[in-house]
Parts: C-alpha cells; sequence; structure tokens
C-alpha cells in the first residue's frame, strides 16, 4: 500500500491542499452547471461559440497582464492599449492597407511596451503609476486620433481576424487557443519562461544567479502590450470599425481574471491554465448574467466578488 496514501488518509481531507489543485476548476464547474440549470439559452451551441468569441479579447490581455505579474510587476495600460491601437491601425488601413496597417500597429505595441518597461524599471514598485499614467495617455490619444469619431470603412481582411469563423468556431477563439498553447510552452518549457518566474520570486537571487532582472522584466511590458496589439487587432474586426472607447476598464477585468486563476500580486506564482480558467469563469459571468436579464449596475458587484473571493482564499491558502 502507498505509505503517503495512507498519511493522507490519517490526516483527512485537507481544503487547502484541495482548493490549491482544483479550486478554481471547482468554481468554474458551479458556474457551468448553475447557469445551464438557471437558463435554457446558455447552453445552446450558438451561445457556447459566443462566449468563445466576447473572452478573446480579455483572454488575450490577461496573458499579457499574468506576464507581468509573474515578474512582479503589473500593467494597467492593457485597456487603452487595445483601443490605440486599434485606431492606429484602422488609420493607416485607410491609407496603406491592411499589411502596413498589422505592421504600423505592431511597432506602436513595442514601443508602447519599452516606454512601460523602461521606466517601470527605473526603481521599485514603480510599474502601478507608470502603467496608470500610460493608460491615461493612449486614451486621450485615441481621441486626438478619431475625434471621438469611430473610424470605419475598414479593409475586409483587417476585420478577418475578429469577424470571420472557421467552421462554426470564431477565428478569435482559434486565435486565443494557439496563444495559450505559445504562452504555457513558453513557461512550462522554456529558459526565458522560468527565468520571469525567478525574477517574480525573488530578485536578488535572481540577479545572484545571473539573470539580468532590468531586462527580463522589460521584456514582460512588450510581450503584454504585443497580447494588448493583438487583442485590439481582434476587437476592431469584432465591430468593424475604430472605436475611440474602445478597451476602456478592460484592465481591470484581465486583472481579476489573472487573479482568480491564482496570480498573485506579489509576482512568480500562477499558471496559464489558472488564467485560461479566470478567464472563463468572467465570461460565464458576463454571459449568464446577460441572458438572466441581470441588470448591468449589479454585473460588477458580481464580478468584484467573485474577484475578492479569489484573493481571499489566496491569502488563506498562503497562510499555511
Amino acid at each position: 500500500m502507498n505509505k503517503n496514501f495512507g498519511t493522507n488518509l490519517d490526516k483527512g481531507f485537507d481544503f487547502r491542499i484541495f482548493w490549491k489543485t482544483y479550486g478554481i476548476i471547482a468554481v468554474f464547474v458551479i458556474f457551468y452547471v448553475v447557469l445551464s440549470l438557471t437558463t435554457k439559452a446558455f447552453f445552446t451551441v450558438n451561445n457556447q461559440l459566443n462566449i468563445l468569441r466576447q473572452i478573446s479579447v480579455l483572454g488575450l490581455i490577461s496573458l499579457g497582464v499574468f506576464t507581468t505579474l509573474k515578474a512582479g510587476n503589473i500593467d494597467l495600460s492593457v485597456g487603452s492599449a487595445i483601443g490605440f491601437i486599434g485606431v492606429v491601425s484602422s488609420k493607416v488601413s485607410l491609407f496603406y492597407g491592411t499589411v502596413v496597417a498589422l505592421i504600423a500597429g505592431f511597432f506602436v505595441a513595442l514601443f508602447i511596451g519599452f516606454l512601460n518597461g523602461f521606466f517601470s524599471t527605473r526603481g521599485k514598485n514603480l510599474s502601478i503609476m507608470v502603467t496608470l499614467s500610460m493608460k491615461f495617455i493612449l486614451y486621450s490619444g485615441t481621441f486626438v486620433i478619431t475625434r471621438a469619431i469611430p473610424i470605419t470603412g475598414l479593409p475586409k481582411s483587417l476585420v478577418y481576424l475578429g469577424h470571420e469563423n472557421i467552421g462554426p468556431v470564431p477565428v478569435p477563439a482559434l486565435t486565443l487557443l494557439l496563444v495559450l498553447i505559445v504562452f504555457w510552452i513558453f513557461f512550462s518549457y522554456t529558459a526565458p519562461g522560468r527565468r520571469i518566474s525567478a525574477v517574480g520570486v525573488n530578485e536578488e537571487t535572481a540577479r545572484s544567479f545571473g539573470i539580468a532582472v532590468k531586462r527580463v522584466q522589460i521584456y514582460t511590458f512588450l510581450i503584454s502590450a504585443l497580447c494588448a496589439g493583438l487583442a485590439g487587432i481582434i476587437l476592431v474586426g469584432r465591430v468593424t470599425s475604430g472605436q475611440p472607447n474602445a478597451g476602456v476598464g478592460m484592465e481591470l477585468d484581465a486583472v481579476g481574471a489573472v487573479l482568480i486563476g491564482g496570480a498573485s500580486l506579489d509576482g512568480g506564482i500562477g499558471t496559464v491554465r489558472g488564467v485560461l480558467f479566470g478567464v472563463l469563469i468572467l465570461g460565464l459571468i458576463n454571459n449568464g448574467l446577460n441572458l438572466l436579464g441581470v441588470d448591468p449596475l449589479y454585473r460588477d458587484a458580481v464580478k468584484g466578488a467573485v474577484i475578492l473571493f479569489a484573493i481571499l482564499m489566496d491569502q488563506w491558502e498562503r497562510k499555511k
């Protein structure tokens, strides 16, 4: 007989271990079952595909925020970056076509990520204020470019990523799946991914092993901005226009999804699987409350309660 198994039986059920291993999955299953029982429209194929389309943008920026959190920082500019990169790409596409527009969006994202990373690494705990400042700068820039008027008449090739399907499956959902796989491989099996985690756990120890901490942290902001850029292009495709208010407030949903998924504001902790389930849970909440006809004023309260619960459970588990 397995000695560890016998020991575990003697100790009885440990809820902390269960929560750490299966908590996020259990919460997802509970939400899914409750919504399936309370509204007939929820379990339809069309609604399930709609949920996948809806969470694609949130999923991408959540992966970016997760990457910065892994290294002990946070990126609060991703919501505004979605809108800014989206309208820049939309504007450029009207004059130079889709390819040039995508290249422009790519370089704008890199520039935003570099500024966030460079200024956030000038001292300790600067990333909140730096990226919050960038959020307002980008938001203002978006309105300067658009004059608060949506950019329409976009090339079909630009809106393809967010608007079309491959078979019955939305292209945005397939894009998110591909990016999730890349991130899972990156953090699970590559040296750069392990360096990011090491920096988040303990910067001084990481330095003692020869890791260039500031450089690693800047890279995480570049990754986050690129995720926001891709999300911005997808959102442009979904609404077939460059909207001046696109992405507003989504950084809070992204942070919430990452925290629900088990990441820590202290850095170094969390998994790509956890991010996926955190995003799915927020997607279920938004979709389910909409189907149930719940007043939008109460939806944020529900999301806030779920996020608070996740944070409290995380802190409780760490006190073991």
